[in-house]
């Protein structure tokens, strides 16, 4: 009886080290194909940023394929910090990528204003009805100058549009003038100042005309005495 028991145990043993030692190394392949996938992954986001056809400054239309190929890069991006926890900062060429994405980004915004302000009608047609569509083009105009650096130039001629337009429809009337206007703080110190030197000035001719006067008849008494 003893010899089928140690017999079991001992393939019971055997068995847990064969099943432990199958785990460790499942995870051991699987920790070395996670390494490898994210490798590859950085490797694929990096080919795609070098692949860009334009470098940032020479993106300047939507219909070049160098905006095709930045928005392929950033889906390799995305796609291997998803998969594969990937940081940013780990792809090598990210900055390329990032700035490339602000010319689009620019370029967008651009285009978006734009076409507000040519759904508009001609400055000699448009009437207080359009407010909200002026409304709206000036609000793109602002987003794309202030978030995204767009100048007058890159908007073109509908910019100047779209001001002749709010200028009939909605001009800026001119301010009522100050009926009772406040004097600044100094003000009253200065009239002040001025009232007492006219009358000081005054004062003084009066009291020289008098002394003139006196001194005239004293000097008549004593030539006729």
């Amino acid at each position: 009886m003893l010899g089928p028991i140690k017999n079991g145990t001992l393939f019971c043993v055997i068995l847990v080290f064969v099943l432990m030692f199958s785990v460790f190394t499942a995870q051991d392949v699987q920790a070395n194909d996670s390494e490898e996938g994210k490798d590859a992954a950085i490797r694929a986001a990096v080919e795609a940023i070098k692949d860009i056809r334009r470098s940032p400054d020479r993106i300047v239309s939507l219909n070049q394929r160098a905006v095709d190929d930045v928005a392929r890069a950033r889906s390799l991006v995305e796609e291997a910090k998803d998969e594969y926890g990937v940081n940013e900062e780990d792809i090598a060429n990210i900055d390329t990528l990032r700035e490339s994405e602000k010319r689009v980004d620019k370029l967008l915004a651009v285009e978006e204003a734009k076409e507000a302000m040519d759904e508009l009608p001609p400055p000699s047609e448009a009437t207080a009805a359009d407010k909200p569509a002026i409304e709206r083009a000036r609000e793109l105009v602002n987003i794309a100058k202030e978030d995204y650096g767009a100048t007058r130039f890159d908007l073109c001629w509908g910019l100047d549009r779209l001001e002749e337009i709010e200028e009939k429809v909605d001009p800026d009337p001119d301010p009522d003038p100050d009926p009772d206007p406040e004097l600044p703080p100094t003000g009253g110190l200065t009239t002040s100042v001025i009232s007492g030197l006219v009358l000081t000035g005054a004062g003084l001719l009066f009291v020289g005309k008098r002394y003139g006067r006196n001194k005239h008849k004293r000097y008549s008494k004593r030539t006729y005495r």
